[in-house]
């Protein structure tokens, strides 16, 4: 497979860009030390500012006190799209979840929901096969019509897995209540190194049959510090059928896929790409894709990517 960097745009205004979404022709966007999901047209002219909690800092909340929002992807409840964001899960304050109702015909406004999943993820961190014995790390979230994509990020240490959830147990869990705590089925990757660094998941997103990622490589040990970026890689996974009377996911997710670096302008793209939403497909063989990326110091931008396969 062949990605190549199309456009670039810096993000004003929008702090350590982690997660991205386009919905109907705009374009959501999440920061990991911020307060706000921001609304944004195709032209990348900022629509709005959406609120999801209460913080005093207005642009960049300290490392150890924010969410750190990573994880955004949309799921449909009762016939309306709503964005789910996920914290890492990296530390007791990131155990957090959001639920947006986006805006319909009847009613313009974004309708936000805070939901406080420490038992959830308390699940996912004591699963040996989905962390290797090391702090939880959520960094990307994807999702088709019946199921949740959750990947854990590893580093140096730690494990590269995809947790797949039935929306039909998770939402009523997140929404009505129930004390049910999902279980996930859980498969892990070894993805190849960037630069002599091992890279990690840290965005997703399905469009069709396809399930695509991205791949950064920081030079840290953990899920809270930082380290020199050595690049981003584009990947997809080819989906099969979840086989429910055979106990799992084993033919939806297969164990090969594809992953290769990015070309910018000719040379390798060496920025930390943080999210991935698919914009549209431009042949049966070429997707265009809108990234995200975070150089740690608070600037984010926007790539528009073809990914040729």
């Amino acid at each position: 497979m062949q990605t190549k960097v199309i456009k670039k745009a810096v993000l004003e205004n929008i702090p350590s860009a982690s997660g991205v979404e386009v919905v109907d022709g705009m374009i959501y966007i999440i920061g990991d030390d911020s307060k706000y999901l921001f609304k944004l047209k195709y032209n990348l002219e900022l629509l709005e500012k959406i609120e999801l909690f209460k913080s005093d800092s207005e642009y960049k909340i300290p490392k150890s006190e924010k969410p750190d929002l990573e994880c955004m992807t949309v799921v449909t409840i009762n016939n309306y799209k709503h964005l789910l964001i996920f914290g890492s899960g990296s530390t007791d304050k990131r155990n957090k979840v959001f639920l947006v109702k986006l805006p319909t015909k009847y009613n313009k406004n974004h309708f936000v929901q805070q939901f406080d999943l420490t038992e959830f993820y308390k699940l996912l961190q004591s699963n040996y096969e989905i962390t290797g014995g090391e702090s939880l790390n959520l960094e990307a979230a994807a999702s088709d019509d019946h199921h949740l994509y959750l990947f854990n990020r590893a580093n140096r240490k730690g494990r590269n897995s995809i947790m797949v959830i039935k929306l039909e147990e998770f939402i009523p869990y997140l929404c009505e209540g129930s004390q049910l705590v999902p279980f996930p089925f859980v498969k892990t990757y070894h993805l190849p190194q960037i630069g002599g660094v091992p890279a990690g998941f840290s965005g997703a997103s399905v469009f069709g049959k396809r399930l695509y990622f991205t791949a950064s490589a920081e030079d840290t040990d953990n899920a809270y510090l930082d380290g020199i970026v050595a690049g981003s890689h584009v990947g997809i996974f080819e989906l099969g059928e979840f086989d429910y009377l055979r106990g799992g996911m084993n033919n939806l997710l297969p164990d090969e896929f594809q992953i290769g670096p990015i070309n910018d302008n000719g040379q390798l793209y060496k920025g930390k790409i943080e999210s991935i939403s698919i914009f549209e497909e431009e042949s049966s063989k070429e997707t265009i894709a809108i990234a995200v990326t975070d150089n740690d110091a608070g600037d984010s931008e926007l790539l528009m990517l073809s990914v040729n396969f």
